[in-house]
């Protein structure tokens, strides 16, 4: 089998170790900037860039649809957008030959350029691999846009492992290190975010790259950018859990998602999610008129998200606000009904047989979980979708193999682990 991986320049070396030599494949790598005999995408990228796109309104996949759902193009001017779109998407269609390759791999879908790769390599017949950090500690998920893909056969021992880990209140996946938010930690987030963003200035001239994405977007990501968006916990509500009990209303359960993501940007169908604060503001507005709405922030989002919104939240009669703190398993306790997107608190809400209700329908445990998907575009019938209980599961081990089958036994993107006892296992995604 031909293929053909796209790597991160950070990532090159995890893809390297882990699919250089796999058992009946020719590997060819690329990366975004030449690197010792690994070809790159910027020399090309800067070419078409200056001369302007070879097929202008010609381009096989939907252009408009794949500006809006990346970060940075999306919040760049129109005309800009479409000409490094169209760069990118002649570089890349430079390397893809349909004849010379069966199979593309890159990291899941999360920007333009991901983007691009999937999209085309599917419009020509070939197949698209990504990978991603998974919820599931010590796993890989095998997706390209959230979707599932159940190849690989999981062992018994796995699932019941898991399910002790995740059916534990206390159990929180922590992407990376948690500790308890300050103002000092805040300024400390702050200024650590300035030094990168002004080492990335420097690196986008001095390795001729103006235009890198990773470089530019930190403009537009999920950083912490200001000194004066400090959460007050003042926001949140210290005596939620009293305020739940004698509501006397069903509670509808809202973790709030990390944003902008791609289990937002492209998990998701529906554009109208991509304003997420905007859509959660209405959401709750709607469901609150017959529910009590009890709302978490994401913890790894504090600082970032502007504080304006938990404002906007508090004026909403019947909304209670979680401290972020507070796991979510937890939360899920005093929840009849759960309201997610694609992400992980589908999952626990799910094994804890919850009403789950979600307004993305790709993710790779939405078919299997038995939720319902509601309808961003008619946001107003939720509460009466709501008074009608999903499918559910009967079996909450055989959810979890079902998701498992998506998944590599293995945490492809840690540098400190490799890959050679677990080729079966990516081999069963490439036949």
């Amino acid at each position: 089998m031909r293929i053909l991986v796209y790597a991160r320049y950070y990532q090159l070396r995890s893809f390297l170790r882990n699919l250089t030599g796999l058992p009946g494949t020719v590997m060819h790598f690329i990366t975004d900037f030449p690197e010792s005999d690994i070809p790159g995408l910027r020399d090309g990228f800067y070419r078409h860039y200056q001369r302007g796109p070879s097929r202008n309104a010609e381009m096989e996949v939907d252009e408009d649809d794949i500006r809006n759902r990346c970060r940075l193009l999306r919040n760049l001017p129109e005309d800009q957008a479409k000409r490094m779109l169209r760069a990118m998407y002649d570089t890349i269609d430079g390397f893809l030959n349909p004849d010379a390759y069966d199979c593309v791999i890159t990291p899941m879908v999360d920007n333009y350029i991901t983007d691009l790769f999937a999209r085309i390599a599917m419009t020509r017949g070939l197949r698209h691999i990504g990978l991603a950090v998974s919820y599931f500690p010590g796993y890989t998920l095998v997706t390209s846009y959230g979707e599932a893909n159940p190849r690989r056969n999981v062992q018994e021992r796995e699932i019941q492992v898991l399910l002790d880990l995740l059916l534990d209140d206390t159990f929180r996946r922590d992407y990376q290190p948690m500790r308890e938010y300050s103002f000092r930690i805040h300024v400390q987030k702050v200024m650590r975010q300035i030094i990168r963003r002004t080492l990335f200035t420097v690196w986008r001239f001095t390795r001729r790259d103006p235009l890198h994405y990773h470089w530019v977007v930190p403009r537009f990501d999920a950083i912490h950018k200001s000194f004066t968006n400090y959460p007050s916990s003042s926001y949140f509500d210290k005596d939620w859990e009293e305020r739940v009990c004698v509501t006397g209303r069903p509670v509808v359960y809202v973790p709030l998602a990390f944003t902008p993501e791609s289990t937002t940007d492209y998990w998701v169908r529906d554009l109208r999610m991509i304003h997420y604060e905007t859509a959660i503001l209405k959401a709750c507005e709607v469901l609150a008129q017959r529910y009590c709405v009890v709302v978490k922030e994401h913890p790894h989002i504090l600082g970032i998200r502007e504080k304006a919104f938990y404002k906007q939240l508090r004026r909403i009669p019947n909304v209670i606000l979680v401290p972020p703190e507070v796991k979510s398993n937890y939360v899920l306790r005093f929840a009849s009904h759960v309201l997610v997107g694609g992400g992980s608190v589908g999952v626990e809400a799910t094994l804890r047989r919850k009403r789950v209700y979600t307004y993305c329908d790709r993710s790779y445990w939405f078919a299997t979980s038995g939720a319902r998907y509601l309808d961003p575009g008619k946001m107003e019938l939720w509460p009466e979708v709501l008074m009608t209980p999903p499918r559910g599961i009967e079996d909450p081990g055989a959810f979890l193999e079902e998701c498992l089958r998506s998944h590599i036994p293995f945490d492809f993107f840690n540098v400190s682990t490799s890959l050679p006892g677990r080729r079966d296992d990516l081999l069963a995604f490439l036949r």
